[in-house]
């Protein structure tokens, strides 16, 4: 009997750290997904204000072909 109870103990510990490693990588997923974001949005506020500098630089027609 004494052996089933730690076998069941030990299978009970197994389950429990397999959770807890499956959590751990969510977590890690999700903390990955939302760093990508975060550098996707940057990446396109900085293309936006890009955008906006070189349309601000650009001379008229008129002035480039002087």
């Amino acid at each position: 009997m004494g052996k089933i109870y730690i076998s069941a103990n030990c299978n009970y510990a197994s389950l429990i750290i397999k959770r807890q490693v499956l959590e751990t990588r969510k977590v890690i997923a999700d903390d990955n997904a939302f760093g990508k974001a975060m550098l996707q949005n940057k990446a396109l506020k900085a293309r936006k204000m890009s955008a906006q500098g070189n349309a601000l630089g650009k001379r008229p027609a008129e002035k480039r072909a002087l």
